[in-house]
């Protein structure tokens, strides 16, 4: 992969030249949502978190996991669960919409169980 399998943030995704040193190529995610701050879109609320910054030659403050999760803006009008996934490739729901279902870049399965 372009960072060797380490995850850039968000915005590193939106605008991936200064994260990945040399990289010219097209950008991976739309930029109104490679943002740093949270952003609403389609009646939930989205952000990610991630573990703690490493040190990596050639790359800009990369992860090793991160998670992403949305939660209804208005619960009970734009949504009724809390959804979130993360590095591991699980993602995880619950009826609970005010839920926060990642910390440190991890889905909390406690809170947020594996679709199944």
């Amino acid at each position: 992969s372009a960072a060797s399998g380490f995850y850039g943030e968000l915005t590193c995704l939106a605008v991936p030249g200064p994260c990945i040193n040399g990289y010219v190529g097209p950008t991976f995610l739309d930029g109104t949502i490679g943002v740093a701050a949270l952003v609403q879109k389609s009646g939930y609320t989205r952000t990610a978190n991630y573990d703690a910054v490493l040190t990596v030659p050639g790359l800009t403050a990369p992860h090793g996991t991160y998670c992403y999760q949305a939660s209804p803006i208005t619960s009970g009008t734009t949504g009724v669960r809390a959804f979130g996934g993360d590095s591991s490739g699980v993602v995880g729901t619950t009826n609970v919409s005010a839920t926060n279902c990642c910390n440190t870049g991890v889905l909390l399965v406690t809170t947020c169980p594996a679709l199944r």
